[in-house]
């Protein structure tokens, strides 16, 4: 493998690795992103497009699953402090977004997505934690 291969791919190849990506960030596939995008675009209460919560959220999700060892209120810890270095400034906004990952972490189906409302639920019991 050269240094190169990064940048000079087929698009074949380079097809395969965003597949793969997008079952990594969305293993239960299209319908779980579109499920996100819409409880975002619901509860988070920043007056930004849906793509940059979408952004947010996958940042998030990066620093959530980035150990997989310490447990889930360190994963949310390290979640909610990225959001805060991207500077989404509501605590509430990062509260959802935390909570949108607890509760969606291992989904069976996406017949077990939570609601909005479960959400925000969630979201509010963070909040009386102090995360």
């Amino acid at each position: 493998m050269s240094i190169f291969d990064r940048w000079f791919q087929t698009g074949s190849r380079q097809r395969e690795q965003i597949a793969l990506l997008g079952k990594l960030v969305f293993p239960l596939g299209e319908g779980q992103r579109e499920c996100i995008r819409i409880t975002l675009h619901e509860l988070v209460g920043a007056r930004v497009k849906d793509e940059e919560k979408l952004f947010w959220y996958l940042c998030a999700k990066e620093a959530y699953l980035q150990k997989t060892d310490d447990g889930e209120e360190a994963a949310g810890r390290r979640a909610y402090a990225k959001l805060a270095q991207m500077h989404v400034k509501d605590p509430r906004d990062r509260q959802v977004i935390v909570a949108l990952l607890h509760l969606e972490r291992d989904l069976p189906s996406l017949e077990d997505f939570p609601s909005p409302q479960a959400v925000l639920a969630r979201s509010y019991s963070e909040e009386a934690a102090g995360n």
